[in-house]
């Protein structure tokens, strides 16, 4: 075989599953492994409709069945305690896409982590706020525009501290649930 074919079906193998594939993706696609990658990390049914879409343009249809065989047993791997903590805390996962009746369970696994990413970006949000006042401020402005950005700036910057305490908040909030179900 030749080494582009070689590349290609490694290529395939190692696919992570972004919203397009390419044609040549799509030509040498293992479906199952695609399903089986989208379940275990986590993605919603909507992933294969993007898969679809992408390889629709190659002419290429997908095997739903044994996408569905893979997708399911990547959910059973993605829908356990651990692995759903540890997407979470990388800001990935859904917890929607397993079992309804394991939901409950995993909720917790899947909210405290992800309350405390997305309070981790929203201070860094305010920050980039601030920091784009702080360089409107040393521009040549006005004095009514000057009155004007020092008022967004004492605005920005308390909206900033809000979001430290929400973030102190998540944090002590995630070190508590780690201790209590020994999860990192």
């Amino acid at each position: 075989m030749k080494p582009f074919y070689w590349a290609l079906i490694t290529a395939t193998l190692t696919v992570s599953s972004c919203a397009s594939m390419s044609p040549e993706e799509c030509m040498v696609a293992d479906w199952r492994q695609i399903g089986l990658q989208d379940g275990n990390a986590g993605y919603n049914n909507q992933q294969l409709a993007r898969h679809q879409k992408a390889c629709t343009k190659a002419n290429i249809t997908p095997d739903f069945n044994q996408y569905r065989l893979g997708y399911q047993e990547g959910l059973k791997n993605y829908c356990q305690p651990q692995n759903v903590f540890s997407l979470a805390m990388q800001g990935r996962g859904d917890i929607n896409v397993c079992p309804s009746q394991q939901q409950t369970l995993l909720g917790p696994f899947y909210h405290v982590p992800h309350d405390y990413v997305e309070a981790k970006k929203e201070v860094e949000n305010q920050i980039e706020n601030l920091e784009r006042i702080d360089r409107r401020l040393r521009d040549k402005l006005s004095d009514d525009e000057r009155r004007h950005y020092h008022s967004e700036r004492r605005s920005a910057h308390l909206r900033l501290r809000q979001a430290e305490a929400e973030y102190d908040h998540q944090a002590y909030r995630l070190r508590d649930f780690q201790r209590m179900h020994n999860v990192y």
